[in-house]
């Protein structure tokens, strides 16, 4: 799956402030692009997934006492992996990774105050791998 947006804001009419801060945030506040890759395998009881997920480019706004602040990040892909079996008709097993290669995005230099390192704004989940194991039951 791949999903393109792009914003761009022509109009107030809404109310919202026009500024440059108001208009980055919004064109620029997430990624244009953003794409996902999943390929699954089953062999009798047993089954497998990885999947890619990436995300594009994107601009984080922090202000201060001094002003508005900016910070592009660049693109990122993540990768996660699950293997599965099927113990019977109802329980199956399933140990997993998200994020399994523990990626993590560029620091955020203007967030440090805040007790951050990633930004919050974030379009994707800044806590490195999570791995899983996982009892599935089906009625």
């Amino acid at each position: 799956a791949y999903n393109y947006n792009e914003t761009e804001v022509t109009d107030s009419a809404s109310g919202l402030s026009t500024s440059t801060t108001q208009r980055t945030v919004f064109e620029k506040g997430l990624p244009k692009h953003n794409a996902t890759a999943t390929a699954t395998y089953a062999l009798g009881a047993f089954d497998a997934m990885v999947r890619g997920r990436y995300y594009g480019k994107w601009t984080d706004f922090s202000g201060n006492a001094t002003g508005d602040i900016f910070q592009d990040f660049g693109s990122i892909v993540l990768v996660d992996i699950g293997l599965g079996y099927r113990l019977n008709e109802h329980f199956s097993l399933r140990a997993g990774a998200e994020n399994m290669f523990n990626t993590f995005p560029d620091e955020a230099t203007y967030q440090a105050n805040r007790g951050l390192i990633y930004s919050r704004n974030a379009p994707y989940d800044t806590d490195g791998g999570q791995y899983y194991l996982r009892l599935d039951v089906k009625y």
